[in-house]
């Protein structure tokens, strides 16, 4: 037993162990639950489409009597307008966790959904860790996590909370590549270059706005004013570039011209939808003033409030000071 809680003790001591604890819990809470939670009114045609893109990389797909509309679903016409990415990954995992654990097809992807959800808070905790220490670190993680919008979406929104992961994975990869400019002779640096120049590819083939990422990591590799490594910079952004087109079939017809009708589409995209606020549907361009601050008042915490309040008050008074 006394060696049971010097190794316990020993493990509390690493690094890693409040990121490993936080990974644990909310395994084991997402594990007993995946199977609660309904659909979301927009996951089974997104669902469809995950099930028709695999088709776009057959042999038959490149027949010129094929009818490539097919690829995007039984909603192609705005369906196309979102990188399949995420899908392509996640599909076959899914199609795994319905074969060992005998799970339905919603309930499949919820999973896997979560599961993609927990990467990403792994590299959120060490994004964060450049700034804070372990346990700093896994608390503001697990206030993250622990939302209930946040958790929610972790589960029933295939759409927005794979392209947040797949982001905040690309920034990271993305700094730790422009940190390894500075390393003479770093080994790992071609490595790093090219797993974040695909990080960023494969998010903007989940969302058109993915290159924000990119823009991130720019304006760090800008401070850090290591020019020499520029040649590789430019190499990470052709790396990024190739696989956004690889992983979104819509694309390869026409790249300039279909790229711009994704951005256009995008763009006035929320303008068309109804929103739903206080038992009222308002066109976007409708809503009333209070809705967004009433929004942040009512999806996130108490504590999210007293934290910012005390946060932004420390920042104020170490700055004055």
């Amino acid at each position: 037993m006394h060696k049971l809680i010097e190794a316990f003790k020993r493990a509390g001591r690493h690094a890693a162990f409040p990121l490993v604890l936080l990974l644990l819990i909310n395994l084991a809470a997402g594990l007993l639950t995946y199977r609660d939670y309904g659909l979301s009114w927009d996951e089974p045609l997104f669902y469809d489409y995950a099930d028709s893109i695999k088709l776009a990389y057959t042999p038959q797909a490149f027949s010129p009597t094929f009818d490539f509309e097919q690829v995007y679903g039984p909603s192609a016409s705005d369906h196309k307008y979102y990188g399949p990415a995420y899908l392509l990954a996640a599909r076959p995992v899914q199609q795994a966790v319905m074969a060992v654990f005998g799970a339905d097809r919603a309930s499949a992807w919820h999973l896997v959904n979560f599961l993609t959800f927990q990467a990403g808070l792994v590299f959120f905790y060490v994004l964060i860790r450049r700034w804070f220490d372990p346990w700093p670190a896994a608390a503001a993680s697990a206030f993250f996590a622990w939302q209930p919008v946040m958790w929610g979406h972790a589960f029933v929104n295939p759409k927005d909370m794979p392209f947040m992961v797949f982001f905040i994975v690309a920034v990271t990869l993305g700094l730790w590549m422009v940190d390894s400019f500075t390393v003479p002779d770093n080994k790992r640096r071609w490595g790093l270059v090219f797993l974040a120049g695909i990080m960023l590819g494969a998010t903007a083939a989940v969302r058109v706005i993915g290159p924000l990422a990119g823009l991130v990591v720019f304006v760090y590799f800008i401070l850090r004013k290591n020019w020499r490594a520029l040649p590789a910079f430019l190499v990470y952004g052709l790396v990024s570039i190739l696989i956004m087109f690889a992983a979104w079939p819509f694309l390869w017809a026409d790249p300039y011209n279909r790229l711009l009708e994704v951005l256009h589409h995008m763009s006035y995209n929320p303008t068309q939808l109804a929103v739903l606020f206080m038992g009222q549907l308002y066109r976007a361009a409708t809503l009333p003033r209070r809705y967004f601050p009433q929004m942040l008042g009512i999806t996130l915490t108490e504590p999210t409030w007293f934290l910012f309040a005390a946060g932004l008050a420390l920042a104020i008074y170490k700055t004055w000071r």
